[in-house]
């Protein structure tokens, strides 16, 4: 942006221009290192604008990609949760049937065996 003799020279002339001493041409010279300075401060505010710019899609997509992560854990979560349940009452119907099958058998043997 500036160079160290470029930043010496602007100080002089606002020096010159707070003392009330700069002449036309100084001051022209003064006009042109202002452009300069704010062209080349324009220009980078404008890089740094795109490059949050640009950030803040990437974020934007990963908290896209984030939230469609927690809606597909949350959908597994349900279908696990059901799945259990569906087990568990199948579980207890087997031991349910299992205890009917033996209680009978157990009721036939014991019927058997007087």
């Amino acid at each position: 942006m500036w160079d160290e003799q470029q930043g010496q020279r602007f100080q002089e002339l606002r020096d010159r221009e707070a003392e009330g001493q700069l002449s036309p041409d100084e001051q022209v010279e003064l006009e042109q290192l202002i452009t300069t300075m704010e062209s080349a401060e324009a220009s980078y505010l404008q890089r740094a604008a795109e490059r949050m710019r640009a950030e803040r899609q990437l974020i934007e997509a990963q908290n896209r990609d984030l939230e469609e992560l927690v809606t597909r854990r949350e959908k597994l979560a349900s279908r696990l949760h059901s799945l259990i349940a569906e087990a568990q009452a199948e579980r207890q119907s087997i031991s349910e049937e299992l205890g009917r099958i033996l209680g009978r058998t157990g009721t036939i043997q014991s019927g058997s065996a007087s």
